[in-house]
């Protein structure tokens, strides 16, 4: 082994120069320093990439910002639906207890025409099966009284109609009018507004509303009065009344026909009659 210069016996120290300074770029003799895992890199190489890393983290703010807008947006457009939604179902049920009340009430309203109707058609069968004034009209009391009429007064003319004029101040004004124009007459506080039936002022006989309907067959037999049962005349009710007054006049124009024919009939019976012999005598 060589000795140094020096004469010692220690190797000899590298000189400044052939050291690298932590803030010089020089390489060493043996070659370039690499950086060790865990170290920061240089301070030039973070500032040199720093505009690119704060573009990267600004594109990936704005990707995020964006991301963040459309997921809004999408929630928003969610909730809208969601609303939407819920108003269209409540709608739904709106008109669903709407259709399910009016078919609930349409099938009342059948029923109950159901229900006059086949008490119009039994009413007929009774008051057309006798042939008797009496009979009829003892029938009309028992049919109307008290569901649908709380009192009824039948008021029949003469054969000589100068004859009806007679009395005529013990009737209501509704009946009278109804005689004297053959037409249905409401009387009440209030319109009633029934289909067919003119509406007159309150009659002075009944706190109630009256209905004087027509006998009309062949002739105007008379008018039947009635006294509504309730506060009011309903208007189906009305119409099947009505309806009613014209089937007991064909019943009494038919019954006061069988009359004449029977009262006739007997005349001509006595009349062919011949008397018998006178007996002898003793």
């Amino acid at each position: 082994m060589a000795n140094s210069p020096s004469g010692s016996g220690r190797s000899p120290s590298p000189s400044p120069t052939s050291r690298t300074s932590p803030h010089s770029s020089a390489p060493l003799a043996h070659g370039p320093v690499r950086a060790r895992p865990g170290r920061r890199p240089p301070l030039s190489e973070a500032l040199w990439h720093a505009d690119d890393n704060t573009s990267a983290v600004l594109d990936r703010l704005d990707e995020q910002t964006r991301l963040v807008e459309m997921y809004r947006h999408e929630l928003h457009q969610t909730n809208q639906g969601v609303l939407a939604l819920h108003s269209d179902l409540a709608a739904a049920a709106l008109a669903q207890r709407d259709l399910f009340q009016a078919e609930r009430a349409a099938r009342a309203e059948a029923e109950r025409a159901r229900r006059l109707l086949t008490f119009l058609a039994d009413a007929s069968a009774t008051i057309t099966a006798s042939l008797s004034h009496s009979a009829i009209l003892g029938c009309l009391s028992d049919l109307l009284v008290p569901e649908y009429a709380a009192e009824l007064d039948v008021w029949l003319f003469d054969q000589d109609r100068t004859e009806a004029t007679r009395g005529v101040r013990e009737h209501p004004a509704a009946a009278v009018v109804a005689a004297r124009t053959g037409r249905p007459q409401h009387a009440a506080a209030r319109p009633g507004n029934l289909p067919g039936i003119h509406d007159l002022a309150p009659s002075a006989l009944s706190e109630r509303p009256l209905l004087a309907a027509p006998l009309a067959a062949h002739d105007l037999l008379g008018v039947l009065t009635l006294t509504a049962p309730g506060p009011r005349f309903d208007p189906d009710t009305s119409v099947m009344l009505v309806e009613l007054a014209h089937r007991v006049a064909i019943a009494l124009d038919h019954a006061r026909r069988y009359e004449q024919y029977r009262v006739t009939a007997e005349t001509l019976q006595h009349a062919q009659l011949t008397d018998l012999p006178a007996a002898p005598a003793c």
